[in-house]
C-alpha cells in the first residue's frame, strides 16, 4: 500500500498543475466527439464546462451558438454570438450571423453597429454589402431623401444582377417597387425570394398584400391555402383564409378545409388547428356552435385543461363572467404546474382584472412569473400595472424581458412606446412604434396607432406612408381609411380626400358608409362650400342615410356663416317633423346659447337636467353660462347639485369642481379631486399635467416635488405652453433653474397674458442672475395678476424688492 501511495501523489500533484485552458481543451474536444455521435444535449454541457474553465474560447463559444440556432433556439444563438463579437470583433463568422439575425429581428441598433464592422473587414462580400444597402435605404427613407434611396436603389440592382440569393437586396426592390406603384414588378421580386426561401413567413405575407391590392380575388385564395399549409399554427393566416371564404360565401368549403387541416396535422400543430375550427364556428354559426365544438374536443382529450380554459373564455366572452371564472376555478384546482396551467392562470387574471379584482389578479400574475419568468402575457400585464403607478423604470425593464422572450411581439413593444411616452421620451418611443408596425407587417392597428404618433408631430409624409403600407395588406379597413382621410383633410389635400371617400363608398358596408359620409361632410366644409354641405347634409336626411346628428351640423353651418334666423327656421321645421327628439332638443338649447339668448338657454338646459338627471352635458353647458354671465354662485349651485346627484360623476365634471375649488383657494381640495381622477386615468396627460402643476405651485416638501416631477416627466419635450409651465416650474423647485428657464421661456411666449406663468418665468430668470430680464419679467406678472391674494405673487413682490438695482451703461446679462 505504501509502495502505490507515491505515484498516486504524484498523479494528483500532475493533475493540479494541468491549467484551467488545457482542461477546457479536453472539454471541447469532448464535445465534438459527443456531436459526432449525434449526443447534442451532452455535447453543450461540455460545451458549458468549457466556458467555466476559460469563457474566451472562441471555438466553444462559435460551435456552442450554431447548436442552439441549428435548434431553433435563434434567442440563445443570438446572446451567444453577440458576446462572441464583443470577444472577438474580427470573427467575420460571427460578424455575418450576428448582422443577418439584427436585420431578420429588426434589431436596427445593433444592424447599425456591425454591419459596417463586417463590411470594413471584408468590402467585397457581397452579403454584407447587401445588408449594410438595408441600413442605409431605411435611415434615408426615415429621412425622406429621395436621392439617397434612389441611389441605393441602384446600388441594390447591381448587386441581385451579379448575385441572386442575396435576399436583403432585394428587400430593397420590393419597397422601391411598391412605392412607386409598380405592383407587378414587385410581385416578381417577391416570387424570386420566395423561390430562394419557400418558409418565409415575411415574404409570404408581402406576396399576399400585392395580390389583395392587384385585386386578383383567386389568387388570393390559392395563395391563403398555400400559408395555411405551410403555416398551420399561424392564427392570423387562419383568420385571412376565414375571411376570404366568408367573403366569397363559401362557409362549407371553409368548415371542412380547416378541419382537413385539423386531421392533417401532426401532434405539434393539432391542437392549433382544432382552436381553428373553433375560432370559425364562433364566427359563422354562433357562440354556441363553438362551445359544443369545444366539448366535443374536451371528450376526446387526455388533458383537457387548454380547452377548458379555451371554453371558460368563451363564456366571459358571451356575457356569462360568473359562470367562466368558476369553470376556470374548477379546471385549474389541482392542476399540476405546466405551460398550459400557466396560461390559463394568466387567462383568469386578465378575467379577473375585468372585473375588478385586482388583488386576485396580481397574486396570479406573481405566480405565473416566479414559475415562468419568461411568460410574455403575464409580464406585459404587470408591466402595464407599473406604468399607471408611474414606476416606469421597472415597467421597462418588464418588457425588455418580455421583448427577450418573444422579439416579433407587437404588443410589448407597442407598451415600451406608451412607457417611453410617459418618461416624455417622445424619439424612443416613436422608435418602439415603428418596430411594432415592422414586426406586425403593417397590421391595421399598429399602424394606425404610429401614424397618429407621426401626426402629432406634423411629420405627414411618413405618416402616408405608414397608412398606405397598410392598406396594401387590408385594403378594406376602415380605420386605416377614415386615419388616411382625415390625414388628407389637415393637409387641405382636396383630391386624395376624395379618392378616399370613393374607396370607402366602394366598400358597401354601414361602418364605409358613415366614415364616407362624414369625411365628406367636413371636406365641404374645409373647402366653405357652405350651400353644397347644407344641401349634402339635408339629402342624406331626406333619405335616410343619416342621423339627427346631421341637423346638428346644418344648425352650426348656419351659424358659421352667421344666418342665425336660417338655423333657427331650419331647426323649427326639423323639431315638427321629429317632436319626440332628445337631440334636437340640445341643439335647440346650443342655439338660444350661440345667438345671446341666455334667458331661453338657461331654461332649455334646466329641462333637459331635469329629463336626464344623470348625464353631465347639460349640466356642464348650464354651467358655462351662468359663469359667463357673472352669476358664479349660481354656477357653483349647478355643479354641486350635480354631484349630489350623479350616482358616478364623471371625471370631466370632478375637473370643474376641482378648477372650481382651486379659483375659491382650497387647493388641497382641488389635489384630492385630481388625485382620485388621475388613480382613474393615469395616461390622461391634462390631468397630469393639472394635478403636477398644483402640488408643485402650493407644496414645499420633497415628498410632494418628488411625485410632481414622476407624473409630470411625460411634459418634458412638449410644446403646448401650459405643459411647458408645469414642467419648468417643477425643475425651477427643485432646483434646476436652467432647466426651468429653458421651458418657462416658451411657456411665458405662448401664454403672455398669464401672470402665473410670467411669475414663474421672472422668478427663474433672477435665480440664474439674468437681473434685467427678472425686472422686467417680474413686473410685468404683478401687473397681470391685480390684487390677486395667491402667496407667490408674495414670494415675486419680495424677489423683486430684492433684486440689485441696475447698473448704469452696463450691458444685462
Amino acid at each position: 500500500m505504501r509502495k502505490l501511495l507515491f505515484p498516486l501523489v504524484i498523479l494528483m500533484a500532475l493533475s493540479a498543475c494541468e491549467t484551467s485552458e488545457e482542461r477546457a481543451e479536453k472539454h471541447f474536444a469532448a464535445a465534438q466527439e459527443l456531436l459526432a455521435e449525434n449526443d447534442v444535449d451532452r455535447a453543450l454541457v461540455e460545451l458549458r464546462n468549457v466556458f467555466k474553465l476559460n469563457g474566451q474560447h472562441r471555438e466553444a463559444r462559435k460551435l456552442f451558438a450554431q447548436i442552439q440556432l441549428d435548434r431553433g433556439r435563434e434567442d440563445i444563438a443570438y446572446r451567444q454570438y453577440l458576446r462572441l463579437v464583443e470577444q472577438y470583433p474580427d470573427d467575420i463568422d460571427g460578424l455575418r450571423v450576428i448582422s443577418e439575425i439584427s436585420l431578420r429581428r429588426f434589431d436596427w441598433e445593433n444592424a447599425e453597429r456591425y454591419i459596417p464592422r463586417g463590411l470594413a473587414l471584408v468590402p467585397e462580400d457581397r452579403l454584407f454589402q447587401a445588408m449594410n444597402a438595408v441600413v442605409a435605404y431605411r435611415a434615408a427613407r426615415n429621412d425622406e431623401d429621395a436621392d439617397a434611396m434612389e441611389a441605393l436603389v441602384t446600388q441594390a440592382e447591381e448587386i441581385v444582377a451579379e448575385d441572386g440569393s442575396q435576399l436583403f437586396a432585394r428587400q430593397i426592390l420590393i419597397d422601391d417597387r411598391l412605392s412607386k406603384r409598380d405592383l407587378t414588378g414587385a410581385l416578381e421580386q417577391v416570387e424570386t425570394s420566395l423561390a430562394q426561401e419557400p418558409d418565409n413567413l415575411r415574404l409570404h405575407e408581402m406576396k399576399l398584400r400585392i395580390l389583395n391590392e392587384l385585386q386578383d380575388t383567386p389568387a388570393v385564395g390559392a395563395h391563403l391555402e398555400e400559408m395555411i399549409r405551410r403555416f398551420p399554427e399561424n392564427e392570423q393566416i387562419r383568420s385571412l383564409m376565414i375571411s376570404w371564404y366568408l367573403q366569397e360565401g363559401e362557409l362549407d368549403q371553409a368548415e371542412a378545409f380547416l378541419r382537413q387541416l385539423a386531421e392533417q396535422a401532426d401532434d405539434a400543430d393539432r391542437r392549433d388547428a382544432q382552436v381553428a375550427v373553433i375560432q370559425f364556428l364562433r364566427r359563422t354559426a354562433g357562440a354556441e356552435a363553438a362551445l359544443a365544438e369545444i366539448d366535443a374536443r374536451i371528450a376526446a382529450s387526455d388533458n383537457p385543461l387548454y380547452f377548458r380554459s379555451l371554453r371558460a373564455a368563451q363564456l366571459f366572452d358571451s356575457g356569462v363572467r360568473d359562470e367562466a371564472i368558476a369553470e376556470l376555478r374548477d379546471a385549474l384546482d389541482g392542476a399540476e404546474a405546466s405551460e398550459d396551467a400557466r396560461t390559463a392562470k394568466v387567462a383568469l387574471a386578465q378575467m379577473l382584472e375585468n372585473e375588478g379584482d385586482n388583488i386576485g389578479a396580481r397574486a396570479l400574475v406573481e405566480e405565473v412569473l416566479e414559475q415562468d419568468g419568461l411568460q410574455v402575457t403575464a409580464l406585459q400585464m404587470k408591466a402595464a400595472w407599473q406604468i399607471e403607478a408611474d414606476a416606469i423604470a421597472e415597467a421597462i425593464q418588464l418588457l425588455r424581458t418580455a421583448l427577450d422572450a418573444d422579439p416579433q411581439n407587437a404588443q410589448t413593444l407597442t407598451m415600451m412606446a406608451r412607457a417611453h411616452l410617459r418618461d416624455g421620451d417622445r424619439s424612443l418611443a416613436g422608435e418602439r412604434l415603428s418596430l411594432a408596425v415592422e414586426v406586425s407587417n403593417n397590421a391595421p392597428d399598429t399602424s394606425v396607432r404610429y401614424a397618429n404618433f407621426l401626426l402629432q408631430d406634423g411629420r405627414f409624409p411618413p405618416a402616408e406612408s405608414v397608412l398606405l403600407d397598410a392598406l396594401r395588406r387590408a385594403p378594406n379597413n376602415v380605420q386605416v381609411l377614415q386615419t388616411l382621410g382625415l390625414a388628407y383633410l389637415s393637409e387641405a389635400d382636396w383630391g386624395r380626400t376624395r379618392g378616399v371617400i370613393r374607396q370607402l363608398e366602394r366598400l358597401e358596408t354601414a361602418a364605409g358608409a358613415g366614415v364616407a359620409r362624414a369625411l365628406q361632410t367636413q371636406l365641404l366644409l374645409r373647402q366653405n362650400r357652405t350651400d353644397e354641405s347644407i344641401t349634402f347634409l339635408q339629402g342624406l336626411i331626406d333619405q335616410g342615410d343619416a342621423s339627427l346628428e346631421a341637423v346638428a351640423l346644418i344648425v352650426q353651418t348656419h351659424l358659421r356663416e352667421g344666418n342665425i334666423a336660417e338655423a333657427q327656421s331650419f331647426l323649427d321645421e326639423t323639431i315638427r317633423e321629429n317632436p319626440d327628439a332628445l337631440l334636437l332638443r340640445y341643439v335647440q338649447a346650443a342655439l338660444y346659447a350661440a345667438s345671446g339668448n341666455v334667458e331661453d338657454a338657461t331654461t332649455a338646459y334646466r329641462a333637459l337636467i331635469a329629463q336626464e338627471p344623470q348625464n353631465d352635458a347639460p349640466v356642464l353647458a348650464l354651467y358655462v353660462i351662468l359663469r359667463d354671465t357673472g352669476d358664479q354662485p349660481g354656477a357653483t349651485a349647478v355643479i354641486d347639485a350635480a354631484l349630489d346627484r350623479m350616482e358616478a360623476p364623471s371625471p370631466r365634471l370632478m375637473s370643474v369642481k376641482a378648477s372650481q375649488l382651486e379659483a375659491e383657494g382650497d387647493i388641497d381640495g382641488a389635489i384630492a379631486i385630481y388625485e382620485d381622477l388621475y388613480a382613474q386615468s393615469t395616461d390622461n396627460v391634462v390631468l397630469a399635467n393639472n394635478l403636477a402643476s398644483l402640488i408643485t405651485t402650493h407644496r414645499d416638501d420633497a415628498e410632494s416635488l418628488e411625485r410632481a416631477e414622476v407624473i409630470a416627466r411625460r411634459l418634458r419635450g412638449s410644446d403646448i405652453p401650459a405643459f411647458q409651465d408645469t414642467y419648468g416650474w417643477i425643475q425651477y423647485r427643485r432646483g434646476n433653474f436652467e432647466d426651468a428657464v429653458e421651458y418657462l421661456e416658451p411657456a411665458a411666449a405662448g401664454l403672455p397674458e398669464d401672470p402665473m406663468v410670467q411669475a414663474h418665468l421672472g422668478l427663474a430668470y433672477a435665480a440664474t442672475e439674468q437681473v434685467e430680464l427678472a425686472r422686467t419679467t417680474l413686473t410685468r406678472a404683478l401687473e397681470l395678476a391685480g390684487d390677486s391674494p395667491l402667496p407667490r405673487y408674495a414670494e415675486v413682490r419680495e424677489v423683486l424688492q430684492n433684486l440689485p438695482d441696475p447698473i448704469e451703461d452696463a450691458d444685462q446679462n
